[in-house]
């Protein structure tokens, strides 16, 4: 499973070289939410921070920034399935590309509801800690149904229709924690980076803060590409354990 590991990163690497303008989409659409941050004085101090948090201009950068991390899930697991290869990244297959987008667009739906819908447990009635223990019950359930469902999600990336969510679900049956695995190793380093460059620009001088920024972008970039790796390998590894093809017949 190390080897998977240290593949996340080494792939990453390799494409943001291989593939510079793919690579920068997060990286200017973060960089470009972090231009709005300082513009409303997000940096200014942390109590400046929790001030302007929810600002109607900083909450509309971070849709784009959700879509802009979300993008790459398209390239990067064909970039990956194709054995590394820059031109399978660039190349536009329509059926993988439609099947790709409905995915993306239950993401997108889903992640907009969680920063501006109301929570599903007051909607049901719910309140108090009947109301938090009902959240938090539906997150993990979520969260787990996702790891059961990345089979599905790089076939229908790779535009192989035949695997669904319940044929994804036999597939990855014996390797969610494997995947559990390459998701925390593939997230969590980069994650703490970015977090600590983020809480720790604020209240900096403008000679630190900015260069602390920029290293963020290009971590952010990063991110978004070893936040999609662990799918593809954990999707990739039990397919192959049971002999399912990932790929459609014509790729």
């Amino acid at each position: 499973m190390w080897t998977d590991v240290k593949s996340i990163y080494r792939s990453a690497w390799a494409f943001m070289l291989a593939c510079p303008l793919l690579f920068l989409v997060p990286v200017v659409v973060e960089m470009a939410q972090h231009l709005a941050e300082i513009h409303t004085g997000m940096y200014d101090s942390m109590a400046s921070a929790r001030a302007v948090a929810d600002s109607p201009l900083r909450m509309g950068f971070a849709v784009a920034k959700i879509i802009g991390v979300m993008l790459p899930s398209y390239w990067f697991i064909r970039y990956l399935a194709h054995g590394n290869d820059p031109k399978a990244a660039r190349t536009i297959q329509p059926t993988g590309l439609a099947l790709w987008g409905i995915i993306f667009a239950l993401n997108i739906a889903i992640s907009l509801y969680s920063l501006f819908g109301p929570a599903l447990g007051t909607m049901l009635g719910l309140s108090g800690k009947v109301g938090t223990y009902f959240g938090t019950a539906l997150s993990a359930a979520w969260t787990i149904l996702g790891v059961y469902l990345v089979a599905w999600i790089v076939a229908w990336t790779l535009g192989n229709l035949a695997i669904g969510p319940l044929r994804s679900l036999r597939i990855m049956h014996g390797y969610f924690w494997r995947t559990v695995f390459y998701m925390l190793a593939g997230v969590m380093p980069l994650m703490v980076v970015h977090y600590a460059l983020g809480y720790g620009a604020m209240g900096r001088p403008a000679w630190l803060m900015w260069p602390m920024m920029i290293v963020d972008v290009w971590v952010v970039g990063l991110l978004a590409l070893t936040m999609t790796a662990p799918a593809w390998y954990g999707a990739s590894r039990a397919a192959e354990a049971k002999g399912v093809a990932l790929m459609p017949t014509k790729a």
